[in-house]
């Protein structure tokens, strides 16, 4: 899908009106979950496949990975609810999409990351250079 979006996309993106892709991972990406391979390793891949995306259309395309956290809906397993999990308000991954696609050069140094909408989107904006220049909010082996 992204793909075809993307072939589209191209006759009319532009540095000041990218196209925006913006992918659903988890932290589970990052983390050991047994008994969630497959999820986990998926949701890794998609931090990986829209760091490529953003490689691969530098300046016509702003592909950030987000990671919604748990949001409290009725989706959620009750034994999840038991469990005493803080959920999140669907609201703020809403208004985290929003803050990311509707001013793509304000949100521009993100591109090619991943962020979890629980993270203060003013701090982000004053930590731009060191994410940047330290190349954070992305996924790498570090050896």
């Amino acid at each position: 899908m992204t793909q075809q979006f993307l072939k589209a996309a191209v006759s009319w993106a532009t540095t000041t009106d990218p196209a925006r892709v913006i992918n659903m991972s988890s932290s589970s990406a990052w983390g050991t979950w047994p008994f969630l391979a497959a999820y986990s390793n998926s949701k890794a891949a998609l931090i990986h496949y829209t760091t490529t995306v953003a490689a691969s259309y530098p300046g016509t395309v702003l592909a950030i990975a987000v990671n919604p956290g748990l949001n409290g809906t009725d989706i959620i397993p009750e034994a999840l609810r038991a469990a005493g999990f803080n959920f999140n308000d669907p609201a703020l991954t809403g208004a985290t999409l929003v803050w990311l696609t509707a001013d793509p050069v304000r949100s521009q140094f993100l591109n090619g990351r991943v962020v979890t909408v629980e993270w203060d989107v003013e701090e982000l904006v004053a930590r731009k250079e060191e994410i940047v220049k330290n190349n954070l909010l992305t996924m790498q082996l570090n050896a």
